[in-house]
């Protein structure tokens, strides 16, 4: 089963070189960086990158699914093992978009408070489970797409004035992953506090040794 992986690095070659070493250090070589798209607005330029990887993606006809991800994040050392029943779980529970890196500091699979969203578990896999997620879980650190889906989003309109997360991870068929298949690094700092907070948080409550 041939599962591409994309990663966006705008104008970063260190943070490019760095993620290439990481994947080739799991044994993960279908791997392809996009240079992303220069623009003003910030918003535009991240989700017309985005929209780049899926138009690669589209591009082939070799696969069914793949992976996407930015390039400031750590990956479980699991991911290539279980991404062939990730994609079976997809299949399964009909999902079109799995995030398996988003910004939530604990594991869902513990939340009780029905105040706070529904978490519906929805898939269990070999190693992971699904579970749906409402609108204020946030993350597009890595995620997976059906090719169907993908082609569904190159056809959006920009220009694109909300994040690509809100864009992409929040519309169809959806699911999260426990564990999560990729940390983002907590060092960025972001000039919203809580931002800020939720970022380190999730960092912090994450990163093992588990993660390369």
């Amino acid at each position: 089963m041939n599962i591409p992986i994309y990663y966006l690095s705008y104008n970063n070659p260190t943070r490019a070189t760095r993620m290439e070493n990481r994947f080739k250090s799991l044994g993960l070589d279908d791997v392809t960086v996009s240079p992303g798209v220069k623009d003003d607005n910030r918003a535009n330029s991240m989700m017309l990158g985005q929209m780049d990887m899926l138009r690669r993606f589209c591009d082939r006809d070799d696969a069914e699914y793949a992976v996407f991800c930015e390039d400031d994040i750590y990956i479980h050392k699991d991911l290539k093992k279980d991404l062939p029943s990730l994609v079976e779980g997809c299949k399964k529970s009909n999902r079109d978009i799995l995030l398996m890196g988003y910004l939530y500091p604990d594991d869902v699979s513990l939340i009780r408070n029905p105040g706070y969203g529904n978490f519906p578990h929805l898939h269990k896999g070999d190693n992971c489970d699904f579970y749906g997620y409402p609108e204020h879980i946030w993350g597009a650190q890595m995620y997976m797409l059906s090719k169907k889906k993908a082609r569904e989003f190159l056809e959006l309109k920009g220009p694109f004035d909300c994040p690509a997360d809100w864009n992409i991870t929040k519309f169809g068929n959806r699911a999260l992953t426990v564990p999560l298949y990729a940390v983002e690094d907590g060092t960025t700092k972001y000039s919203d506090g809580g931002q800020d907070h939720l970022h380190w948080e999730t960092f912090r409550k994450n990163i093992s040794n588990q993660y390369i």
